[in-house]
């Protein structure tokens, strides 16, 4: 009487076949889980930058349409705002609140450091002095206080980026920016409005995000266009 083959199992063959197909589908699905988690990774950078960039506008928005025109003790009767002004630095008068007739000013100077930092330092008036003849510490005296305002910002001094580009006014009401140096008496005092293009990277792989406002300075004379 014949055998009859006994047909259950697996031939080797067909378990190394079965082994290459898993091998392949494990593959498959570890590089789609890798690709989502570097998306996920990409988009939550450029959320930072994002959030970086936007705290950075605001704050220094809120800052600089409070800028005034002073009478400050042992300085000139006509100086402007802005004490200083580059690209990537701006030293300037301002009051910030609703009503600049009965909040103290302060001076401000906004900077960009070396590593991308955003920095703001403030020096209040000194106590015994008031309007019209306002009395300033100098800047070369440690500030009333120091912080960071925003991190990874890419106009850092010498890299050709402008945080800040300072803006007067032609006949028509148009913008006309201002050389991108150091600006002299005259151009400061002609300053109507602030371009301020915050570019961050917060990640080698990513885009860097830019958010570009232009803030009207309307306490001052050259920004009644605004």
């Amino acid at each position: 009487m014949a055998r009859t083959r006994d047909d259950a199992g697996v031939t080797l063959a067909e378990m190394i076949v079965f082994m290459m197909l898993m091998s392949l589908l494990g593959v498959l699905v570890l590089s789609f889980v890798t690709s989502v988690q570097r998306n996920m990774s990409a988009s939550q950078v450029t959320n930072d930058s994002t959030n970086q960039a936007s705290a950075a506008t605001n704050e220094v928005t809120r800052l600089l349409r409070g800028a005034v025109n002073l009478k400050v003790k042992n300085q000139p009767s006509d100086s402007p705002a802005f004490v200083e002004a580059t690209p990537t630095s701006v030293t300037f008068y301002t009051v910030v609140d609703t009503d600049p007739w009965t909040t103290p000013p302060m001076l401000v100077r906004l900077e960009v450091t070396a590593d991308g930092d955003l920095v703001e330092k403030r020096w209040l008036v000194d106590p015994g002095s008031a309007d019209p003849y306002w009395t300033f510490p100098s800047t070369a005296a440690a500030p009333s206080s120091t912080r960071t305002v925003a991190h990874g910002l890419t106009a850092t001094p010498g890299s050709g980026k402008a945080l800040f580009t300072f803006l007067a006014f032609d006949d028509a009401g148009g913008h006309v920016p201002l050389p991108a140096t150091l600006l002299n008496k005259d151009q400061r005092a002609s300053v109507g409005a602030i371009r301020l293009d915050a570019e961050t990277q917060t990640g080698p792989r990513t885009a860097p995000t830019v958010v570009t406002t232009i803030i009207g300075l309307r306490n001052l004379p050259a920004g009644s266009h605004t």
